[in-house]
């Protein structure tokens, strides 16, 4: 069975091969990472791929903080968001190994948010 949220297919194996290190830095660095392989003028459809995870992770990450900032005055706000920053964390490190491997798979969690598609 196809796994629908795999897109490795998609893409040029020579492409992957050829931007990997530009996609991993896209994890490593995040908005820096984003910016730079913007910057770099080369186009990717994998590394654009992996930008568009990694502003995913980055937004959900921005509201998450911005609740917490919000709602900062209240004990569970602080500690959930604090939790939810780990596991975005968590996410970013999956993504940056699939990158490893030469994968293009939509990120668990992240994946249920379907702007930037």
């Amino acid at each position: 069975v196809a796994d629908p949220s795999d897109h490795t297919a998609e893409y040029d194996p020579a492409d992957i091969s050829a931007n990997k290190v530009k996609a991993m830095l896209c994890y490593l660095l995040g908005v820096g990472g984003v910016i730079l392989a913007a910057l770099t003028g080369t186009k990717s459809d994998y590394v654009d791929f992996h930008v568009r995870e990694v502003l995913k992770i980055t937004v959900l990450e921005l509201l998450v903080c911005f609740a917490v900032a919000i709602l900062c005055w209240t004990i569970i706000v602080p500690f959930a968001g604090f939790v939810c920053l780990a596991i975005l964390y968590v996410v970013r490190i999956i993504g940056f190994f699939k990158v490893c491997k030469g994968q293009a798979k939509e990120l668990p969690i992240v994946k249920a948010f379907k702007f930037l598609t």
